[in-house]
């Protein structure tokens, strides 16, 4: 292992870096649907790195997290296209599938990049599991104002 730092996300050389930098925002972007004019609790994803752990348990919560909401702003633009067309949640959903959404552009472009953020949340996670390598753990570590992931193994000295 390189006494260097690398970046999360980016290519990995032979010479591998002692720790990684993860700087979030550039993985995923913080959404909050009350921005939009939507109740639902946004997820923020630094949240989840504020104190040390693994990272890749974290970005694992994280991601999970990003599923349930949009799994609720999901449901809520299928009771709204039920209310809208006057039909039953059957049709809704066979019409959600087909492409179609509300007649609300806020609540629309808030689904799009809620989705959107999931699947960044999903590439950091592949992106963390790179930067771990054979260790068993990456360990989030705060130093000189940024977030480090330090790949470590207790089992080797």
């Amino acid at each position: 292992m390189a006494n260097t730092i690398g970046v999360v996300g980016e290519p990995i050389s032979a010479d591998r870096p002692a720790s990684f930098k993860l700087v979030i925002g550039d993985h995923v972007q913080y959404i909050n649907p009350l921005t939009y004019g939507i109740n639902i609790k946004g997820v923020n994803p630094a949240d989840y790195f504020v104190t040390s752990g693994d990272a890749v348990e974290k970005s694992h919560a994280l991601e999970r997290d990003m599923w349930n909401m949009a799994w609720q702003l999901q449901k809520l633009v299928i009771d709204t296209m039920v209310a809208e067309r006057k039909c039953d949640r059957h049709n809704a959903i066979k019409l959600y599938d087909e492409g179609v959404r509300t007649k609300q552009p806020k609540l629309n472009n808030c689904e799009q990049d809620v989705w959107a953020a999931v699947l960044a949340s999903q590439k950091m996670r592949q992106a963390l599991i790179e930067a771990r390598g054979s260790d068993i753990f990456l360990e989030t570590e705060w130093g000189d104002h940024t977030l480090l992931v330090i790949p470590k193994n207790p089992r080797r000295q």
